[in-house]
């Protein structure tokens, strides 16, 4: 954490910047971010005037932080503030909880203000004029200690002002002890910083972000086998004196803490603060190997008459880990013939952020939500479990079965093949599917590059009936058959690629269909219902008992079961309906060149040519008109300078074309084109 500095009330000056980065310590964006200002010991932050950029200047993992304290009253005066990092993922990892700054707002004052010092005041020196001047900038018109008392906060006491050029203040009073002035000397000194009692170094606020070295978190339980527990395992959180105290049972000792770093995470080691109780005494401590299903020995402990707490940390190889059902699980085990007594003030889980995913071949069934968590492999077997999803990940299970929930958020299924299973709001990609996939609540629903897993003629079976509210159905890149369920709740849109048979139980339902496909079966069309059909099929086979369907494309032939109660409009490229506008459009193109015809019959076209060409004459290339017979006729010029001009033949010479006309504004060029009408 970085101390940045004593602001004036209400500035709008503070900023400053971190670096986010990823597991492997490379600068990494920083994703939904949100920063919360704590005002000292208050539990209760604000957002006030707080300004978060990520991705700062487009520089990834570069991150800007503004504050503007003018912004509300929560900034006031003679306070200290920590600037937290409140909410942010780092490619998918939770960072949230890093403190970044620090900052203090008129509260920190120099205790000795010599004639050096106040050049930062802009006065060189410390006569009476110097500081008259100086003091009456903030208000007081002169240097009695009086009325620079009146400037200072309360909890800071001037006690005199020195004859050599000192002000002394009492710096002991801001606190009431000599802590805080050895600790504000140790920052100002510059010999560098270390403990809980001192704001972070640089190094320390330089690596906020950073993941590369791991994470930890404490332990989640402990299971007493052999022995008693004086308190309980949450005594280890913090390094603070308040003890997990385990006594043997008739001089044995068996227990072991729990470790849980969630699915994406690979437990490297626990740290421990303790103590083993007497001379001789000697502690077993071992983890679980989930490979071997046995406690492997990491070292042995040997016991103490001092009361003194010590440290040391257990390595846990990667075996240590669970998968499967066991993912993420973990166990430090101690154990001991005997110790007369084991006390744990302080034990720590470090991990890192697992890489390899879950195991192939494992099987992965839910015994908890699942919210918001991440499930990554390839030929896994996921059981849903009941749980609630929402908001979660998964990829590369070849066996997805169970009852889910997703009441919160969109769950999404990436390149998985479901069995028969239930599941809510969620999004579906590259996955097969082979049994009955049924919608359990009134949302939204996505498969997309799905295909069917059944051989032969069968189809897997999708259903969306009873859900009592509005629910939509996209089915995008579809290959293979299908038998579709749905009710007057749904709306649905369903195209297909390459398609064997589908069978569409509308039910009521408005159904868009569209695609490829050997056969479809519209069924249960009720009067609510709209089908359209826009298809490249076989057999298109109707039931129902009202509503429309409309079909568009080519077909092999329509079956209407529904004895007429259902509306059929064949727009297809063989339909009745299409053939017969087709029909009508020749008739209505050959009535078109009728017409074209009689208006071209008398046109003449032509052009100028070299010869003579005036404003009244134009000999031209025009043949097999005789003397005088365009005569009473209109010529228009359409290229050239004339192009536009009109006028009235008054002679016509075969010899040459020679046209003469009453006088237009430009003569014709050769080449020059026109018409005669």
């Amino acid at each position: 954490m970085s101390y940045l500095g004593n602001f004036a009330e209400d500035s709008t000056s503070l900023t400053f910047k971190f670096t986010s980065r990823n597991t492997t310590g490379e600068a990494s964006a920083l994703s939904s971010g949100l920063v919360d200002v704590y005002k000292g010991s208050s539990t209760s932050p604000t957002t006030a005037g707080v300004t978060l950029t990520s991705t700062f200047a487009s520089v990834v993992g570069f991150n800007h932080v503004g504050i503007d304290l003018s912004s509300t009253s929560f900034y006031a005066v003679s306070d200290e503030y920590s600037v937290m990092l409140s909410q942010g993922e780092v490619n998918g990892v939770d960072v949230s909880g890093e403190v970044l700054a620090s900052f203090s707002i008129d509260n920190r004052y120099v205790s000795n203000f010599t004639s050096t010092s106040l050049t930062d005041f802009g006065v060189s020196t410390l006569g009476s004029t110097e500081v008259d001047d100086s003091i009456a900038a903030y208000g007081a018109s002169t240097h009695t200690s009086t009325d620079i008392e009146a400037l200072l906060p309360t909890n800071m006491a001037l006690t005199v002002i020195s004859t050599d050029g000192e002000v002394n203040s009492d710096l002991t009073a801001i606190n009431g002890s000599t802590s805080a002035l050895d600790n504000f000397s140790d920052q100002y000194d510059g010999t560098g910083l270390t403990g809980d009692t001192y704001p972070a170094t640089q190094a320390q606020i330089n690596s906020i972000g950073s993941i590369a070295g791991g994470f930890s978190t404490p332990v989640t339980g402990a299971t007493i086998t052999t022995g008693s527990e004086t308190l309980t395992y949450t005594a280890t959180e913090g390094e603070d004196g308040v003890l997990h105290e385990i006594a043997p049972s008739v001089g044995n000792i068996d227990f072991y803490y729990e470790l849980d770093v969630g699915e994406s995470g690979a437990i490297t080691a626990v740290e421990c603060v303790f103590r083993v109780n007497s001379n001789g005494d000697t502690v077993t401590a071992e983890y679980y190997d989930y490979v071997s299903t046995s406690y492997k020995t990491i070292k042995t402990l040997n016991g103490s008459n001092s009361t003194a707490l010590v440290a040391d940390t257990f390595e846990i190889p990667i075996n240590g880990t669970g998968v499967g059902a066991n993912i993420g699980l973990g166990r430090l085990r101690f154990t001991s013939s005997t110790a007369t007594g084991i006390d744990f003030d302080s034990v720590r889980v470090k991990y890192s952020a697992r890489t390899g995913g879950i195991s192939n071949g494992s099987t992965v069934t839910l015994a908890a939500s699942a919210v918001n968590k991440n499930f990554i492999g390839a030929s896994w077997n996921l059981a849903l479990g009941g749980q609630d999803i929402s908001g979660a990940y998964f990829e590369g299970a070849n066996s997805v079965t169970g009852t889910s929930t997703s009441p919160t958020g969109e769950v999404h299924f990436n390149d998985c093949e479901f069995g028969t299973a239930s599941i809510g709001n969620s999004h579906m990609k590259k996955c097969g599917f082979d049994g009955t996939l049924t919608g359990v609540a009134a949302t939204d629903y996505f498969i997309v590059d799905g295909y069917s897993q059944v051989a032969g003629s069968g189809s897997p079976t999708f259903t969306f009936t009873g859900l009592g509210a509005s629910s939509t159905i996209n089915v995008r890149g579809w290959r293979g058959g299908g038998t579709w369920n749905f009710d007057s709740d749904c709306t649905a849109s369903i195209e297909v690629t390459k398609g064997g048979t589908h069978t569409i139980a509308a039910g009521g339902a408005d159904v868009e269909f569209r695609g490829f496909c050997k056969a479809v079966s519209f069924t249960g069309v009720a009067a609510a219902s709209t089908v359209n059909a826009v298809v490249f099929a076989g057999d298109i086979t109707v039931n129902g008992t009202g509503g429309t369907v409309n079909v568009y494309g080519q077909h092999s032939g329509i079956t209407d079961s529904s004895g007429g109660s259902v509306t059929i409009n064949d727009y297809s490229v063989d339909g009745p309906a299409v053939g017969t506008n087709i029909g009508t459009i020749i008739t209505n193109l050959a009535t078109a060149q009728t017409d074209l015809d009689t208006i071209s019959d008398g046109i003449i076209l032509g052009a100028a040519a070299t010869g003579t060409l005036s404003t009244t004459q134009a000999t031209s290339n025009l043949t097999g008109y005789t003397d005088d017979q365009l005569i009473g006729r209109i010529i228009t010029v359409l290229t050239g300078v004339a192009a536009g001009e009109s006028s009235d033949i008054t002679d016509y010479v075969e010899t040459n074309g020679l046209i003469t006309f009453t006088a237009m504004t430009l003569a014709m060029g050769n080449g020059d084109t026109f018409k005669i009408t």
